[in-house]
């Protein structure tokens, strides 16, 4: 089953027919068009549309321009006072730093002093124990005396010159 196939090539047709209206132009199976005319273009007008465009080109560019300056005018006075914020917060932060400064020289000498008090509190404590050491040597303890049952100051002073007598001691009062 074979077919034949035509490969022949198909009829163009190059006539160009105008219709009445002339915006359409035929082209064998193509319609096509001509190009609208812009607001500022027509055959007869072409130096005033030229005009009219450059007069709309320099208004948007002057909106454009406008619009510009003034956001640049926002963002300048935002910037100045981001500036002026930053200043204050180092001059804070300057102020603070002193401050601190100031406060570490106070714990130390603060610290210098403690370590000086406990140095002298350790002499204090070192005379006192040895002045209470001296005081006791002119102590005089007595071991292993009976007590007395209504036992008086009077009585133990008696009793101790009694005791210096016997064993030849002079003791005075």
């Amino acid at each position: 089953m074979a077919q034949k196939y035509n490969h022949n090539e198909p009829e163009l047709n190059m006539s160009i027919s105008v219709s009445e209206d002339t915006s359409e132009i035929k082209d064998g199976y193509v319609n096509l068009r001509s190009r609208r005319c812009n607001e500022y273009e027509s055959s007869a007008d072409s130096p005033k549309a030229l005009h009219g465009f450059m007069a709309e080109m320099r208004q948007l560019m002057n909106d454009f321009s406008a619009s510009q300056k003034y956001e640049l005018r926002n963002i300048n006075n935002t910037l100045s006072e981001l500036k002026q914020t930053n200043i204050e917060i180092q001059s804070s932060i300057n102020f603070l730093s002193e401050q601190n400064n100031q406060l570490k020289n106070r714990i130390t000498t603060l610290e210098d002093d403690i370590k000086d008090n406990r140095d002298y509190i350790i002499l204090l404590e070192n005379k006192l124990e040895n002045s209470e050491i001296s005081s006791r040597k002119t102590n005089l303890e007595l071991k292993n005396v009976p007590m007395l049952p209504d036992e008086t100051k009077e009585k133990l002073i008696n009793m101790t010159s009694s005791l210096f007598k016997n064993i030849d001691c002079e003791v005075s009062r």
